[in-house]
């Protein structure tokens, strides 16, 4: 038995010491645990950062593909945040569409900017998609939309002349 004096030593000593050295052991783990959730913590706060980074930055671009270059964090790493937390899923999602907003105020000023300065094509663009009494409606219906539905060019004719009738009724 190294480490003990072999005159005075009783078996309650030994017992008592290695009682001791099992406590030092157990505030060992547990001050390692403490530090584990310590680094955990960091890790949750980083990425907590980052969340808020990228639903800032989405707001700016609109685009997840540049969102993620610009806030360095991976696309694979935006999807599984989606996927996992309900909240920061939400919070995207309402700073995208704040994003789509102000993206499309910004083409629409450039629009308006460009009717102002006698551009014909912006002036018909605006009218064909903004302005009631020359929009098309067949054009609104999608080649796609006609194919699943299955509908004839009599048919499309005939709504186009109804819409036409009804502008003319409520429109004026």
């Amino acid at each position: 038995m190294s480490g003990y004096n072999k005159k005075n030593v009783t078996v309650a000593d030994i017992l008592k010491r290695k009682e001791l050295e099992k406590n030092k052991q157990a505030q060992k783990n547990k001050r390692q645990e403490n530090d584990n959730k310590r680094k955990l913590t960091a890790i949750e706060k980083r990425q907590q950062e980052q969340k808020m980074q990228m639903i800032e930055e989405i707001r700016n671009v609109y685009i997840p593909s540049i969102a993620c270059q610009k806030t360095g964090i991976s696309r694979a790493t935006l999807y599984r945040w989606m996927a996992d937390d309900y909240n920061f899923n939400k919070e995207f999602t309402k700073s995208r569409v704040e994003g789509r907003g102000a993206i499309n105020d910004l083409a629409e000023s450039k629009i308006v900017s460009k009717i102002k300065n006698d551009d014909t094509k912006a002036t018909i663009f605006w009218l064909t998609h903004m302005h009631p009494n020359f929009i098309n409606p067949i054009l609104s219906i999608s080649e796609e939309t006609k194919e699943k539905m299955k509908l004839s060019p009599e048919y499309l004719t005939g709504l186009a002349k109804r819409l036409a009738q009804w502008k003319r009724e409520n429109l004026h």
